[in-house]
């Protein structure tokens, strides 16, 4: 709501949830708060070895199904490149109602601090050369989806990873990093450079 008061850009709300119902709930109060658009993170951490991966692909589709249901707001989906079959997943993301697809969810691995024997949590943020995996599957997707929004995200930190996402179809470059590590303007010098 804040957001919406003070911007004049599209807002859009990012949600990852676990349970089932949370999904939909979180979609709907985001939504009524304004959002202009979902984004919905699937991101699952499967170490039971008695759940296989259609297991989980299934209960993400049933989450996208549902968001879908609740909102009628335009829905992308950011996937992992972890599926065991990438295209397959998209395709059948679409159907349960996803408008477009964000490739992919950057991964937070812990390290361990040999000095104190702990775990610490660590956020690393991407490098321009994190953008190739995503570059190589959008140009996939592209020809398998056509009509289907892509978005490109990690690794976008200049108008060079720009244009390249462009260039194998995506239709937006998403960035964080950049961001972070120079401010704002980073958006700014972005623009100018892909121009």
């Amino acid at each position: 709501r804040q957001a919406k008061a003070q911007l004049t850009v599209p807002v859009i709300a990012s949600l990852n949830a676990t349970r089932p119902g949370s999904w939909q709930r979180y979609a709907r109060e985001l939504a009524d708060a304004g959002a202009d658009a979902l984004e919905l993170n699937l991101y699952t951490v499967s170490a039971d070895p008695m759940r296989g991966a259609s297991d989980i692909e299934l209960e993400h589709l049933a989450a996208i199904e549902a968001v879908r249901i609740a909102v009628d707001i335009p829905l992308a989906v950011k996937l992992s490149p972890y599926y065991s079959a990438l295209s397959t997943f998209a395709a059948l993301a679409v159907d349960a109602g996803a408008d477009g697809l964000v490739l992919f969810n950057r991964f937070y691995a812990p390290d361990l601090d040999l000095t104190r024997l702990t775990v610490e949590a660590r956020a690393d943020l991407s490098q321009p050369d994190d953008q190739r995996i995503a570059l190589r599957w959008l140009g996939i997707l592209r020809s398998q989806l056509p009509g289907v929004s892509l978005a490109c995200t990690s690794g976008v930190h200049s108008g060079a990873e720009v244009i390249k996402a462009m260039l194998v179809g995506a239709d937006v470059a998403c960035t964080t990093s950049a961001v972070l590590r120079r401010g704002p303007e980073a958006i700014t010098a972005m623009l100018a450079e892909a121009e």
